[in-house]
């Protein structure tokens, strides 16, 4: 009798369920280092807006949603759904909130945000902004423009300062 027959998938997991988890946890992991980039790219560390707007998965001449999107929000999703999912996704899920609250520490320390509003309370917001909007995008709903998106965001940047 020999060897059955080489199957990578089962190999190294134990169904295809633990298989997705692995790539939406890569996923996120993936996401997480391109947010580090593009927070490293943002020409000011002034302007924490510009910081927050680096970590959203898409960009401005994107032409509907991005595959990062796409992981991102399934991602999300599996870990509401799946308890095992949750167990493996909730880590970097807490490190992709941790860094919108790190950009907002930052912000209250230099001024730019009044220390009285909750930063937690704030990144949890600001996630939300992004990541409903990409859910509905890819529901079908049409996509806001960068210019309605950037004025808004500019009045809610305004009524955060002291």
């Amino acid at each position: 009798m020999g060897l059955p027959p080489y199957d990578p998938i089962h190999m190294e997991f134990e169904n295809k369920e633990d298989l997705f988890r692995a790539a939406l946890e890569a996923a996120l992991k993936e996401q997480i280092l391109s947010n580090q980039v593009a927070l490293a790219d943002v020409d000011t560390k002034e302007n924490w807006i510009f910081q927050i707007a680096a970590l959203v998965p898409r960009n401005h001449d994107d032409k509907g949603p991005t595959s990062a999107q796409k992981l991102l929000i399934e991602s999300y999703y599996a870990a509401w759904r799946d308890k095992k999912a949750r167990k493996k996704l909730l880590p970097n899920i807490n490190a992709h909130l941790a860094m919108y609250q790190d950009i907002i520490s930052e912000a209250q320390a230099s001024g730019h945000i009044a220390k009285e509003i909750d930063p937690e309370a704030l990144a949890l917001i600001l996630l939300a902004l992004p990541t409903g909007l990409s859910v509905l995008n890819l529901a079908g709903a049409p996509r806001v423009n960068d210019a309605s998106w950037t004025a808004i965001l500019a009045r809610v940047v305004s009524s955060l300062k002291k």
